[in-house]
């Protein structure tokens, strides 16, 4: 058998490449530890919480990391824009798990016990799984909470008091669940809470009093409730509220005396909740309203003369949600972004207009009286041609529209 001889120069190059492959490999072996030893590492208890919480989920992506505080977790990546996911806070010495997301991933069952000892969380975000059971009084242990959102699961039994202790919270959603039992009394020290969704989430009761606390509140939505009224009439020092949807209300009783000084109001949605009185004289001062719903209460008076100039529209819905249009022009669509019914049209005939329709005022099953205002006849307004003879301006503002109509 002959012998190949190799020229030097393949041997050389052979040498080389193994050179190259070897400084390379070392070279990430050094980042790797340079990184490490930048950004800190993380305590054994959060690592061995984290991973048995993801384990009992059956979460895979982050389950099992020796070290979770790398890469996205520590980068500029927001955590919205990844799923599932941890963030993690990192001072050169130590890393803490302060965010933790598993969105619509199917996980199902209690919580584990372990979520509640990651005492660093400031985001968690649990929405549209599975999740039942009662929320632990543990959660109190979550001071640095900032943005909690639990919606969409089937949570049971009452909120826990301890959720008085997250002071730090900007944004908390419990919306379509199944819980019970009233609203925590405690709720009312988070003082620096901008957003409460509590619709569809099960709760009874009053509104606690203590709410009138919440003097940052922007967005608060409580319908699709069992709540009780009557509306503490000390919600008017929630001067900042832009969103405010309440419905059904059992025992109400309030009056609208509470909105006086809500300027900054861009939807009211205050359905079925047993209100009387009149409609503020004033409401055209809320230059920001774009969505007005006071439906199924027990106004009496007259409609007011002026409106905000954001109410360009008025919807006409009917029973149960159905809409009849005789509308020139207009093809319409019911949807329902976040609950709030609303109408979307699509003008084809003029390009003049809008797209979509971005505002809607609904006062059905009221016992309003008197004329017309003059603004129902303001240019842009989407009402029926024949309006003294329409059925669906009977039906949308019952009352006040009902007598014009047939006078």
């Amino acid at each position: 058998m002959k012998r190949v001889k190799m020229g030097g120069s393949f041997v050389w190059m052979m040498m080389m490449m193994m050179m190259i492959l070897g400084l390379e490999l070392q070279l990430q072996v050094e980042i790797a530890r340079a990184q490490n030893q930048t950004n800190g590492t993380t305590p054994a208890a959060e690592v061995n919480a984290l991973n048995s919480i993801l384990r009992k989920w059956g979460v895979l992506g982050l389950n099992g990391a020796a070290e979770p505080c790398t890469g996205l977790a520590i980068d500029n990546t927001e955590l919205e824009d990844y799923n599932p996911g941890i963030k993690c806070d990192c001072n050169g010495t130590v890393c803490h798990i302060t965010g933790l997301k598993v969105y619509h991933k199917g996980v199902a069952g209690q919580i584990p016990d372990e979520l509640w000892s990651l005492a660093y969380l400031t985001h968690l975000n649990l929405a549209k799984n599975n999740l039942t059971g009662p929320v632990s009084p543990s959660i109190g242990n979550l001071t640095r909470m900032l943005y909690m959102n639990l919606d969409h699961n089937s949570f049971s039994g009452e909120l826990p008091k301890e959720l008085g202790n997250l002071t730090e919270l900007i944004i908390v959603a419990f919306s379509t669940n199944k819980l019970s039992g009233p609203l925590p009394s405690e709720l009312g020290k988070l003082t620096k809470l901008k957003h409460l969704y509590m619709d569809s989430s099960g709760v009874s009761g009053p509104i606690p009093s203590t709410f009138a606390a919440l003097e940052n509140m922007q967005v608060m939505r409580f319908w699709g409730n069992s709540l009780e009224g009557p509306i503490p009439s000390t919600f008017s020092n929630l001067k900042a509220l832009e969103d405010l949807r309440i419905s059904d209300i059992a025992n109400g009783g309030s009056s609208l005396a509470f909105l006086k000084d809500m300027k900054s109001l861009k939807v009211l949605v205050l359905r079925n909740n047993n209100i009387s009185g009149s409609i503020p004289s004033n409401i055209g001062d809320y230059q920001n309203l774009s969505h007005l719903f006071l439906g199924s209460n027990k106004f009496t008076g007259n409609i007011p003369q002026r409106k905000s100039t954001s109410l360009l529209y008025i919807s006409v819905l009917g029973a149960g949600g159905s809409m009849e249009s005789s509308l020139t022009g207009i093809t319409s669509e019911l949807i329902e972004p976040d609950g709030l019914l609303v109408r979307r049209q699509r003008d084809g005939t003029s390009t003049e207009h809008s797209p979509y329709v971005i505002a809607c005022r609904d006062l059905s099953y009221n016992e309003l009286s008197g004329s017309f205002p003059s603004w129902i006849n303001q240019t842009g307004l989407q009402l029926p041609t024949n309006l003294s003879n329409s059925p669906i301006v009977r039906f949308f503002i019952s009352g006040a529209f009902h007598a014009a109509a047939e006078n």
